[in-house]
């Protein structure tokens, strides 16, 4: 039979791998809730009786009254007794705040600075990009001594435009590919219909977020006013990367940084 302690313990070792951090903190089905066998009392313990066996049977009480989570309860009966005797068998943690809540209280140092690494976390994964989330939380001793603020700042460091990386939601607006006739050759009437179709979807959603960025890769193909749209407040400072490391323009992409002073098809340079 396990204690909360034990238990805890248990947990507190569990969280420092990287594996089970990014399992359990990152939405995916099954994660939740965490079952933990505590184990029934044998019979030579229940037979000893005594403060051990009073004092196990408390402590579960005592989660089970104040939590963190929930105890299952099963009736045993042993032999001797008069009566079956209800025992706890397994803590059920729902969420991760409440394995936090366990490790904190019943596992002493390691609890509490898995607790300090959940709570740096938190704010991280709250202020960064989603597709950061998995690098952050397997690579926690890297960065766990550093103030949250300068990890932040790092992990918002890229490319991207500002407003894309704080937006609350990613809206795609698309069509599907116009049929092409046995010729193969595209049908632009339909093309060009459904095309404005979406551009007038857009214009609606422009009214709602006028000043929302764009994403590089899921972007309108001839999104207007595209360095602003796709990079941002970055977009200086990425020309200038650009022109120091590749002052001939080798590397040429649609509405890529730099990419005005090309013909669309990227093969003239535009003076």
């Amino acid at each position: 039979m396990k204690s909360p302690q034990d238990l805890a313990q248990q947990l507190a070792r569990q969280w420092q791998r990287a594996d089970w951090r990014e399992r359990q903190l990152l939405p995916g089905p099954g994660a939740w809730p965490v079952r933990l066998a505590i184990g029934a009392p044998s019979a030579a313990q229940f037979a000893q009786g005594g403060a051990d066996l009073r004092a196990h049977l408390q402590a579960w009480r005592a989660i089970q009254a104040e939590g963190p989570g929930q105890v299952q309860w099963q009736n045993h009966r042993y032999q001797g007794a008069a009566a079956p005797l209800a025992v706890p068998t397994h803590w059920l943690l729902g969420r991760p705040s409440e394995a936090i809540a366990a490790m904190a209280r019943h596992a002493g140092g390691a609890g509490r600075a898995a607790q300090a690494d959940y709570q740096a976390l938190q704010a991280v994964l709250g202020a960064v990009d989603g597709q950061f989330h998995p690098l952050l939380l397997r690579r926690l001793a890297l960065w766990r001594a550093a103030p949250v603020a300068e990890v932040i700042t790092a992990a918002r460091d890229t490319p991207m435009n500002p407003d894309v990386a704080n937006a609350f939601a990613l809206a795609i607006i698309a069509t599907s590919t116009p049929d092409e006739p046995a010729e193969g050759l595209p049908e632009m009437v339909q093309a060009r219909e459904r095309a404005q179709r979406v551009a007038d979807a857009f214009e609606a959603l422009r009214l709602i977020a006028p000043g929302a960025g764009s994403y590089f890769n899921e972007c309108d193909y001839f999104l207007e006013n595209w360095q602003q749209g796709q990079w941002g407040d970055h977009d200086p400072r990425l020309a200038e990367v650009k022109r120091r490391y590749g002052p001939k323009g080798l590397f040429f992409v649609h509405h890529g940084v730099g990419s005005e002073g090309w013909s669309a098809d990227g093969f003239v340079r535009q003076a």
